[in-house]
């Protein structure tokens, strides 16, 4: 295919091609451009490459592999595609969702981390501790385990009562003069 369409004294580039002054070269690795005329290649959006030169279509942009995005635009190789934060995994490879219980607020390829003892994330692909991990309730904790999935791991300290069994939500309250809550 001819980079150059002459249209009277202009020249027009090709799609694949751009450049000024009737000169056209092909978009690099990472770009793309789908129209004829002198516009610049488009860069390929983050969470995507293309390994091609000459690209005329946005579809060469292939996405990263699942829960994957790349650390700038224009990627030019599936080496570039690393885990997006919520998701863990090898660079390159697919991701894995952060389990309930934990989070990854970076996005690379280390590991998700445990929700810190007595807070509790229900959430699965978690981004960070400040958002997704939540205090047990007032006068509650989670007796020493880390990456708690649920309220449930929640339960209340000595000398409290859990004072009510709605599902997903408790209080606890100090225990009545007299009566006392100790370690089960």
């Amino acid at each position: 295919e001819d980079a150059c369409s002459w249209v009277g004294t202009y020249c027009t580039c090709a799609a694949g091609y751009s450049g000024p002054d009737d000169t056209c070269a092909g978009c690099r690795p990472g770009s793309y451009k789908d129209v004829p005329g002198r516009s610049y290649c488009k860069e390929c959006v983050a969470g995507k490459y293309n390994g091609n030169r000459l690209s005329a279509f946005e579809d060469n942009c292939t996405a990263c592999p699942f829960g994957g995005t790349t650390l700038t635009k224009e990627a030019s190789t599936i080496e570039e595609c690393t885990c997006d934060a919520g998701n863990t995994g090898a660079d390159a490879g697919a991701c894995t969702v952060c389990a309930a219980g934990t989070f990854k607020a970076l996005t690379g390829s280390s590991p998700c981390l445990d929700c810190p003892m007595d807070t509790y994330s229900p959430t699965e692909g978690s981004k960070g501790p400040l958002t997704a991990c939540v205090a047990c309730p007032v006068n509650s904790g989670t007796d020493g385990i880390d990456a708690s999935g649920t309220v449930s791991a929640c339960s209340c300290g000595l000398g409290y009562a859990q004072s009510s069994t709605l599902p997903g939500a408790f209080t606890c309250s100090r225990c009545p003069a007299g009566k006392i809550r100790s370690a089960a």
